[in-house]
């Protein structure tokens, strides 16, 4: 679903997604919608912040969550668009500008403070081998473009193996090496679990974090400016980036937030 190769300005096209929300879970434009809602995105050359409150909503979903470096950018009128977390993660002033009275706000970086990383690191090191583990799945594919006769050496080596085994034949040194530089290949695909500081991050992980730190300080500085009525920020150290097979546990870490905050959200809307 995610079209996970190479392209330009992303390692992930993701249109199977977007198709599937446009087809059976989106109206054709914002006034269509049974509640106000409204999508946020970056220029990538200017820096402003793009809002989409009103007409149709085409490509304007995907690109209010292009991460950058992950998926392209969506090119909207004049303009290359990318996630609107880069300058404004969570848009409160958006929602008063919409008409909100009460501003319930949620934070999903809340996890990435300076004071808790030393306690956090073991957790944010596991996030990231799960991030990197994801995309090691695809580097087979990856190989077979960057090697035409890929095929036809696979091919041979089949044939090979098939001709030895009917004949009876005794593995030669050659077939010893050949499995011995197999086995070690397959071992070095592999993300160790536990973090060898002589082996740097992969590319993936380098993005993620940084994006993370990125919208966790933009975060802390709009909130500072425009702080929301409510903020609810829930635990979600452990979760990657790629996990949205995880989406039915997520959406429990959530209630058990709003449940342990529930007393202080009647209360503030009653005062």
């Amino acid at each position: 679903l995610m079209g996970v190769g190479l392209r330009r300005g992303g390692i992930a096209s993701g249109q199977k997604v977007f198709d599937k929300l446009a087809s059976e879970f989106c109206e054709s434009t914002y006034e269509d919608m049974l509640k106000p809602f409204a999508a946020v995105a970056t220029d990538l050359y200017t820096g402003r912040e793009v809002v989409f409150n009103s007409g149709p909503i085409g490509d304007t979903i995907q690109a209010s969550c292009a991460i950058p470096a992950l998926f392209a950018p969506v090119a909207h009128g004049d303009r290359w668009l990318v996630d609107g977390a880069v300058v404004n993660p969570v848009p409160v002033n958006l929602c008063r500008q919409l008409g909100a009275d009460f501003v319930i706000a949620v934070n999903l970086n809340a996890d990435f403070r300076p004071l808790r990383l030393e306690k956090l690191r073991q957790d944010h090191e596991e996030n990231q081998r799960k991030t990197e583990d994801f995309f090691t799945k695809s580097q087979n594919v990856l190989r077979q473009w960057f090697s035409p006769d890929n095929k036809e050496e696979k091919a041979l080596e089949k044939k090979d193996e098939k001709d030895s085994v009917s004949a009876g034949n005794v593995k030669t040194e050659e077939g010893i090496a050949s499995d011995v530089i197999e086995k070690v290949e397959e071992e070095f695909t592999e993300v160790p679990a536990k973090v060898n500081k002589r082996n740097p991050p992969g590319i993936m992980s380098v993005m993620s974090s940084s994006l993370e730190i990125l919208q966790a300080r933009v975060t802390r500085s709009r909130l500072a400016g425009d702080p929301p009525d409510i903020l609810i920020e829930p635990q979600l150290t452990d979760v990657g980036i790629m996990e949205f097979h995880r989406a039915e546990e997520l959406c429990a870490k959530g209630e058990e937030t709003i449940a342990r905050l529930a007393e202080q959200i009647r209360y503030q809307l009653l005062t």
